[in-house]
């Protein structure tokens, strides 16, 4: 279910390589100093390599994603650590989430526990867990705590907590969503999970963060550019959705758009059919299209809802949606 999933690789596969990654830069200046970042964030990656199964390079690409991105208003100086914020924001929804997604690896009690860190850390429990599943934990605490203690050195930091604490429990409701129906298989539904997935896609909360560093924004306009971000992100997820719904399916993930269009179509033994479904390269170009005419559609309704908000660049904004859409399809192409 979490957005821009990635497997583990080939063997030495660390990296995502550079000309998989649209050719101009948004922030060229931020974005070359893509190996200084990488190397700030190193100790968590090599540490989530140890007890995940999502590949290294998942993070080279999200960081290299993130030097691209970011409202008008914030101010330069904190760029470099919003990038590198937002990559640990991602580590610590790919923890979370690898405790629930994959039919094989479920560790509900796990999640459960992980599910408490960010506004309850002292109610975590450690008992009856393997030394193995201790060091999840651990991990999973410590990027959050890196996450929060960064964070709260922003200047309007007290300003957007709410929103940002609201879109928190949005994102771990997203995950309990996808406890919940893989768990109930007959009550997934398209509605629902048009209602909950989109908020693993983090747009929300990367908006709140912005804003914790934004200088010039017009708060009267905060509803509207909160609008705006839900489309984005529901947009985010559409490109997510066609990068990694082949994995999803592999995977069983009841909480996949995916299967509830392929149960659907073909009815509810699917599964077993599933190689005469799919073309030799396991895709269903006629969801695809479906998917690439709704993001136009999504698109044209933020281009929209732009024309009323005038405190921060909306034309970059929307740049910013064709970089990431053009970033999602060549990483489909890729893995």
């Amino acid at each position: 279910m979490i957005a821009m999933a990635i497997n583990k690789p080939e063997s030495g596969q660390q990296r995502y390589p550079r000309d998989r990654f649209p050719v101009i830069s948004l922030r060229p200046e931020i974005e070359e100093k893509h190996e200084e970042h990488l190397a700030q964030l190193s100790k968590i990656i090599n540490r989530y390599s140890k007890v995940g199964r999502r590949s290294p390079a998942l993070y080279d690409w999200v960081l290299r994603l993130f030097e691209n991105l970011g409202l008008s208003t914030v101010e330069e100086k904190y760029l470099d650590s919003l990038c590198l914020v937002k990559t640990k924001l991602v580590v610590f929804t790919v923890l979370v989430d690898d405790t629930i997604d994959n039919k094989d690896q479920r560790n509900l009690k796990l999640f459960e526990e992980v599910l408490k860190i960010p506004f309850t850390p002292e109610e975590v429990q450690t008992t009856n867990f393997t030394e193995s599943e201790k060091e999840y934990l651990k991990l999973t605490k410590d990027v959050w705590k890196e996450i929060d203690e960064e964070i709260q050195t922003y200047p309007f930091y007290k300003k957007y907590y709410e929103a940002f604490r609201f879109d928190t429990y949005q994102l771990l409701n997203s995950m309990r969503y996808s406890r919940m129906v893989n768990a109930l298989p007959v009550s997934a539904n398209k509605f629902e999970n048009t209602d909950y997935i989109h908020h693993g896609m983090l747009v929300m909360l990367q908006a709140d963060l912005d804003l914790m560093c934004s200088k010039g924004f017009d708060e009267r306009e905060l509803g509207n550019l909160r609008h705006l971000m839900l489309i984005a992100q529901k947009i985010a997820r559409i490109g997510n959705l066609y990068t990694t719904y082949r994995r999803e399916i592999a995977e069983e993930d009841l909480s996949s758009e995916v299967m509830l269009l392929l149960q659907e179509e073909f009815g509810a033994g699917f599964l077993q059919k599933i190689q005469t479904i799919l073309n030799k390269d396991k895709r269903h170009p006629d969801f695809e299209k479906v998917w690439k005419e709704e993001w136009k559609r999504l698109y044209e309704v933020e281009t929209e809802i732009a024309k009323n908000i005038k405190s921060i660049d909306t034309n970059l904004f929307l740049k910013e949606r064709e970089f990431i859409q053009t970033a999602y399809l060549n990483k489909a192409d890729h893995w």
